[in-house]
């Protein structure tokens, strides 16, 4: 079988188990977001991700935002220098759904 549908089949039945809250579309991919820029090692802020409209409109963006920070993958965190600023982090819990899905990926691959 084509190793993207695999890896599609295996995103749908962890999204479908109890392990994790569930997480729609447009949340993985802001959650993707904030997982991209923290491991190149620079932190996303509220601000640079509610201007990218190429996801939603900030409105939708900050809905969403909302609904993973009470889900528990993202925490935000002040800058001391400047606590206007604030960075989106993953959430220990947001680190292991990160790392289910990169073995579903390894998984898909391999079969």
């Amino acid at each position: 079988m084509n190793p993207y549908i695999n890896f599609v089949n295996l995103v749908k039945a962890i999204s479908a188990s109890d392990t994790f809250p569930k997480v729609g579309h447009l949340p993985r991919l802001i959650l993707d977001e904030i997982a991209l820029n923290e491991f190149q090692g620079s932190p996303l802020t509220v601000r640079n991700l509610l201007s990218n409209q190429a996801i939603a409109s900030p409105a939708t963006l900050h809905k969403h935002l909302m609904a993973l920070r009470r889900s528990g993958y993202v925490y935000t965190a002040s800058v001391t220098e400047d606590r206007r600023s604030k960075y989106l982090k993953l959430t220990a819990q947001g680190h292991q759904y990160i790392s289910t899905l990169s073995k579903a990926l390894v998984e898909a691959s391999l079969t």
